[in-house]
């Protein structure tokens, strides 16, 4: 039976949850009739109705609450025009608290997306609202109900996830014939370990002239990463990298490495491990999911940068590095595939 779905998104625009909307989207159209969404970002689509809210970054607490309640007041300014058309409603932002209690008096089918943990009171305070009103909770691993603390919701939690594009992430060149490349692409922040990660890059540097690092991204770290390569002609500094360049940048490296202090289950890893990239990451929100030490890839004991220098090493001295690129490549086929999430998504729709 199909479906006519109404699919609450971010207001913020931003690549990660652009990215992360526009997935999902792809794959409820497989198995919903009428897709409608409100968002920040433009969705693509013959049978997607798109209703725009966008949200100004607002530096002092009034702005932030006034946009905060101005936002969720149009949302559901936009629900009332199109609730009568609507059989299921997936929330992604877990704050959007007031439009949830609204579906949830007119009868409709609720499911609230759980992603990665958030330590704002007042979005942990809303979340936790709007997953007591959810029909449905959907989480990436056991880790994020762990890390959001929502284990008293246990009969009404079921696993989802987004998709890896294989014909997009895919292996170029054999991990045989690629250099001693060790990267990382992403936000350069102290939530992904940046700081830890950069000393980690100048000692290895000093010490292993054979290993090079291939960093990738924008933040507050940018300029630091830039002198450690005025330095170090062994360090690479590519700024922000493309979407479309991911690909070419990850069949460089022999290793992607992932020191985050948080993390839900991360696009990049999965992306990465997709072009047969072995990923050494912290076992942090959905990544010991994903990641099975020495199996699927290498779990961080912590992220000091010994523990990170130590591990880099051992596993380009492993001798199982290849059989960890094979294993990782067949868990993306198995549970990240397109055609995996549609069967997936489609079970959890006929359950409500």
């Amino acid at each position: 039976m199909k479906l006519n779905i109404l699919i609450i998104g971010n207001p913020h625009s931003h690549p990660s949850t652009k990215s992360f909307l526009f997935k999902f989207i792809k794959i409820m159209t497989e198995i919903g009739d009428n897709i409608y969404v409100i968002s920040g970002d433009k969705p693509q689509g013959n049978n997607v109705n798109w209703f725009e809210i966008k949200s100004r970054s607002r530096k002092n607490i009034l702005g932030k609450t006034f946009d905060f309640l101005s936002t969720q007041i149009r949302v559901i300014l936009y629900s009332i025009q199109i609730y009568k058309g609507v059989d299921t409603v997936v929330v992604l932002p877990i704050s959007m608290f007031f439009p949830i209690f609204l579906f949830k008096l007119l009868g409709k089918n609720t499911i609230v997306f759980a992603a990665q943990k958030n330590d704002n009171f007042i979005i942990k305070l809303f979340g936790q609202l709007s997953f007591m009103l959810a029909h449905l909770i959907i989480v990436e691993s056991k880790g994020v109900i762990n890390d959001l603390g929502i284990g008293k919701y246990a009969h009404k939690i079921v696993k989802g996830n987004i998709y890896v594009d294989t014909n997009f992430f895919r292996v170029e060149t054999p991990l045989s014939e690629r250099q001693n490349i060790v990267g990382y692409i992403g936000l350069l922040i102290t939530r992904k370990g940046t700081e830890n990660l950069i000393e980690a890059i100048s000692n290895l540097s000093n010490k292993h002239t054979n290993i090079k690092f291939l960093i990738g991204g924008i933040g507050p770290f940018a300029d630091l990463i830039k002198s450690l390569c005025n330095n170090d002609s062994n360090v690479i500094f590519t700024g922000l990298v493309p979407q479309n360049s991911m690909p070419k940048s990850f069949n460089q490296m022999k290793l992607f490495i992932l020191p985050s202090l948080s993390e839900g289950v991360p696009n990049v890893v999965l992306e990465a491990m997709a072009c047969g990239t072995p990923v050494i990451a912290t076992a942090v929100g959905g990544i010991p999911n994903v990641i099975i030490d020495g199996k699927t890839g290498f779990i961080l004991k912590n992220n000091s940068p010994k523990c990170i220098e130590d591990t880099i090493i051992a596993a380009l001295e492993s001798n199982k590095l290849e059989e960890i690129s094979k294993n990782a490549l067949q868990l993306i086929e198995n549970e990240y595939s397109y055609e995996a999430a549609i069967k997936r998504y489609a079970r959890i729709f006929s359950t409500i």
